[in-house]
């Protein structure tokens, strides 16, 4: 069995005997990389453009690029396991890279919870949701570009993240 399928075995709470503990850290400390192509920078740098296109980190499961997708929900696993004080290949310098570029640990519902919370108070304050893309709060007039292409490709046919019921919570405000 390859060092890669014991580590993977490792992550699902399974035993390896030759893989240890302290195995697995001295190669993490040399660099080594578990993945078998693409590497924990290059998903970083893939999440970081996909920020700056999306004004956010929360790259859904029907995301056209699946391993990002997959990396996405994997590091937010990771990070769970590492504040249960479990063994997580995620190090510390890799959460405050990540917090650094804003990602969002928590689920994809409580950003959109946020950012629509965002989008009544700028209603409130300046009587329309019209966010332009230069708003000071740049990740909120994203958002509303965003959102406003997923209804499209919603009301297109086209698969969309945006539900029936966000449409209708968008509706009433």
């Amino acid at each position: 069995m390859t060092t890669r399928a014991q580590h993977r075995k490792m992550q699902q709470g399974e035993h390896s005997p030759s893989l240890t503990d302290e195995r697995v850290a001295q190669l993490e400390e040399a660099g080594f990389n578990w993945g078998v192509n693409i590497s924990w920078e290059d998903s970083f740098a893939k999440l970081v453009a996909y920020k700056e296109q999306h004004g956010d980190t929360n790259v859904p499961q029907s995301y056209e690029d699946q391993h990002l997708a997959n990396w996405v929900m994997t590091t937010r696993a990771q990070y769970r396991k590492m504040q249960q004080g479990e063994h997580s290949p995620l190090t510390d310098e890799r959460v405050a890279q990540l917090e650094e570029a804003g990602f969002n640990w928590g689920s994809q519902n409580s950003s959109w919870e946020d950012s629509f919370a965002k989008l009544v108070a700028y209603k409130e304050q300046h009587g329309d949701t019209n966010v332009p893309r230069s708003y000071e709060d740049k990740q909120l007039g994203k958002w509303v570009e965003n959102t406003r292409i997923y209804y499209r490709k919603m009301q297109q046919g086209e698969h969309s993240p945006l539900t029936d019921e966000r449409v209708a919570q968008l509706e009433e405000e």
